[in-house]
């Protein structure tokens, strides 16, 4: 969801953002979207759950991890916890977080070793064990979630200071929605943007053709809001500059006992900064909220003690 400063700042552009904060209800299994599934929903985070209970409202178990068919889960409302978004009863509308290419650092496989990745990615798929959004098994793979924290709405205009992106947390998605997440509708002759959207519109029940251009008018002006300082661009070009913290991410990797490495593809220049190749080019990012500690692999980085 946009907090409150964006949908603020989106308002300003004449943008009427809080129109998709509200609760979309649905009342029966016909409304959920099937993209074509012919196989039961696949339950989420259940994994701790007490088996025998889920089993007593239609759960069974199969080689793929829980299931629940999809004809009717209203009647088993102790399943709201566990299911996928698009079986809730109840969803607001989640507007995607589109990677921003003043941040390449933001995919955290193009920083991280790949062994740490692999191994946050195996933890959060099996933990998980189905698609946060549709429920889907198949073709999974963690993707990351950031908060957005701009210097000027902490009074930090005109200093020598970089944006912050905070991640806090990692959702499980399939294939589809994955790519649907990072859907790119900054140009009209993206072929694949319709099809993403679609899936986005359904999942999130943004139903009318007035909240749909709505959804695309704010994913369009968070991705400009968040690249460049004055939203536009303007003539002088004055992008943003982010810096990450991966406090969350430091203790998430502790707390399971999994390796958080950078890349040696990265040099340190001082504190805190490193710059080298980060996604399709050389770039330079700040990382905070961790510990970093030189190592014969390259920089570990752990959470602050």
């Amino acid at each position: 969801m946009m907090r409150d400063f964006e949908i603020v700042a989106a308002s300003a552009e004449g943008l009427r953002a809080d129109a998709l904060k509200s609760c979309r209800k649905i009342t029966s299994a016909r409304e959920i979207p099937t993209f074509g599934r012919e196989y039961p929903i696949g339950l989420v985070n259940a994994g701790n759950a007490n088996l025998a209970e889920l089993q007593s409202y239609g759960v069974f178990r199969t080689r793929y991890g829980l299931k629940v068919a999809a004809k009717d889960p209203f009647a088993f409302a102790p399943l709201e916890a566990y299911l996928p978004v698009i079986a809730k009863q109840y969803v607001k509308p989640f507007i995607v977080d589109v990677p921003i290419t003043v941040s390449p650092a933001s995919r955290l496989d193009s920083i991280l070793t790949a062994e740490s990745w692999r191994a946050i990615n195996e933890m959060k798929i099996r933990t998980s064990g189905a698609c946060n959004w549709c429920g889907s098994s198949f073709d999974l793979q963690a993707r990351e979630c950031w908060d957005y924290q701009y210097a000027e709405n902490y009074n930090r205009v005109g200093q020598e200071i970089e944006d912050i992106q905070l991640i806090t947390g990692l959702l499980t998605l399939c294939k589809a929605c994955y790519a649907a997440s990072n859907v790119d509708i900054s140009s009209s002759y993206r072929d694949s943007a319709p099809r993403h959207l679609d899936r986005l519109y359904q999942i999130f029940r943004v139903r009318t053709d007035e909240e749909r251009l709505l959804y695309q008018k704010i994913v369009l002006f968070l991705r400009s809001y968040r690249t460049f300082i004055d939203g536009r661009g303007g003539n002088n070009g004055l992008y943003r500059t982010w810096a990450i913290d991966l406090s969350r991410l430091a203790s998430f990797c502790e707390d399971r006992r999994l390796p958080l490495t950078l890349k040696r593809t990265l040099k340190r220049e001082e504190g805190a900064t490193f710059h080298g190749r980060i996604g399709k080019g050389t770039s330079r990012v700040t990382i905070l909220g961790v510990s970093i500690l030189p190592t014969s692999s390259g920089f570990e980085l752990r959470r602050l003690s």
